[in-house]
This record gives structure tokens, sequence and C-alpha cells, in this order.
């Protein structure tokens, strides 16, 4: 989709994608995105028009820095895991 496209490189889906969680649009709007949620089986969505994701799942929401660090929590909470 063109329309979906012209949004792949808004800063929060390029955060996504930088991040590995490997956004994709939703098939909804061309600014719904959704991607991997870190360290999870499910997905976040990802607004591409006002920079912002969140999980239901996690309950987590907010813009580029939230995902970062959010991203990173995972990673580190993963890693704690794999040396128990």
């Amino acid at each position: 989709d063109l329309a979906a496209q012209a949004w792949a490189s808004a800063p929060i889906v390029e955060a996504a994608r930088s991040l590995g969680l490997s956004p994709r649009p939703s098939g909804g709007k061309p600014t719904s995105w959704q991607a991997n949620c870190p360290g999870t089986n499910h997905w976040l969505m990802v607004h591409a028009g006002t920079g912002e994701w969140g999980c239901g799942w996690c309950k987590r929401k907010g813009g580029v820095d939230e995902l970062q660090r959010f991203v990173e929590e995972r990673r580190l909470q993963s890693r704690r895991r794999s040396r128990s």
C-alpha cells in the first residue's frame, strides 16, 4: 500500500525498525502500524501520525523515548532469565 509506505519513515516506525521490532502496516489507516512486542508472542500498535505506540497486553505506551526504554527493559529481563 503506497499510502502506508509513505509513513514508513515516520520516527516511531523507524525507531521500531531499528530496535528489531519488525513494524508493518496493520491494514487499517495508512498511519496505523503494528510491531512485535519485545520478549512476547504478541504485537503492539504503532501510530505513525502521532508518533506514539501502545501495548494493551503490557499496559505500556508512549513515544520514541518510551519505546526505547521499554525494549531495553525487556532485553535486560530476558538476559536475567537466561542467566538463572
